[in-house]
């Protein structure tokens, strides 16, 4: 009993964390979340239905924005921190997450993903200083991959060496760099198994 106490606080506590940073966009200023605050007033991740009559394109952006957590009244200091969101260009919308997307076996389905994060401040070298504690660091590099759906992933690491060309799909080895974009094409076989994944 104590364990999965435990295991819903910290799913509380990710939540809060997630949906904290969901409000705050790049242009805006820090979100300030007060102590105690409603779980229920913070923004949620939008769904993109999918099927035969619904959207199957989507288009996401990962971007950086600021957030703060304030701690119990009386306490300091506040926790402020630089984090990695998704906005659905659709949109508008700036979640922690990337939209709910709902699909049927045998449906087609693309998400175009663009990587805005700002470049590393010093690339892979060591970083010195107090302005320095709160900057994204090392590689911000992102990617888009699937867990639990089948997905044709394209050629290998190997094959693409060999001038095999990617083909959009679930594959673990693009690497997207600041800048940078990448159509992905998820083909769901007409006998998938129903399910939640992510």
């Amino acid at each position: 009993m104590r364990r999965r106490t435990a295991a819903a606080a910290c799913e509380a506590l990710v939540c809060c964390l997630a949906c904290l940073g969901a409000a705050a966009a790049a242009e805006a200023p820090a979100l300030v979340l007060p102590y105690g605050a409603d779980l229920e007033a913070l923004p949620r991740a939008s769904t993109v239905q999918g099927g035969s009559d619904w959207p199957t394109n989507i288009s996401i952006t990962l971007v950086d924005a600021e957030a703060q957590i304030e701690g119990p009244p009386g306490s300091s200091p506040s926790l402020r921190a630089t984090v990695k969101l998704w906005r659905n260009e659709g949109t508008g919308d700036i979640n922690s997450c990337g939209p709910t997307v709902r699909v049927h076996p045998g449906d087609v389905f693309q998400v175009a993903l663009r990587n805005e994060l700002r470049p590393s401040v010093g690339g892979e070298e060591e970083l010195e200083g107090e302005d320095t504690l709160n900057e994204l660091r090392l590689p911000q590099t992102t990617n888009l991959h699937l867990h639990g759906v089948y997905s044709d992933p394209g050629p290998s690491e190997e094959e693409a060496e060999h001038g095999v060309p990617y083909n959009g799909g679930d594959n673990v080895f693009v690497r997207l760099d600041p800048g940078e974009q990448q159509t992905y094409t998820y083909s769901v076989p007409p006998n998938h198994m129903p399910g939640l994944y992510w």
